[in-house]
């Protein structure tokens, strides 16, 4: 619950999960990500290390699945994190940007989470 009273949805939207498709040297690689923001992907430095090419595909294996190329526009290795920029397709569904929270540091508390990643 917000500050003002209002409902926020909670886990995770499945129109955000990005898979993000590597190519590198000799072959490639599959990860996960997530779509923070219309244009932006949040993802592993590890996944996007030393790429030759990335794609981020959604709505993988359904109908309105798309894809776009991306590309590395911050990354940092010792924390292993990584933000892509890609441009939608026309036609795919705008997303706004992704809620955040955190969690006081008076309060300890066990919290439901959700994940998703590729390729499993």
């Amino acid at each position: 619950m917000r500050t003002d009273g209002a409902a926020v949805a909670t886990g995770l939207d499945p129109r955000r999960i990005a898979e993000v498709i590597v190519t590198a040297g000799k072959g490639g690689r599959r990860g996960s990500g997530y779509r923070v923001g219309n244009t932006v992907v949040l993802t592993a430095f590890h996944v996007v290390s030393g790429a030759a090419g990335v794609q981020v595909r959604f709505e993988a294996d359904r109908p309105g699945q798309w894809s776009a190329p991306a590309e590395v526009v911050w990354s940092d290795g010792a924390t292993d994190v990584a933000v892509l920029a890609f441009t939608p397709p026309a036609g795919a569904e705008p997303v706004g940007p992704a809620p955040f929270g955190r969690i006081g540091d008076d309060r300890h508390a066990v919290v439901d989470v959700h994940a998703a990643g590729f390729p499993l």
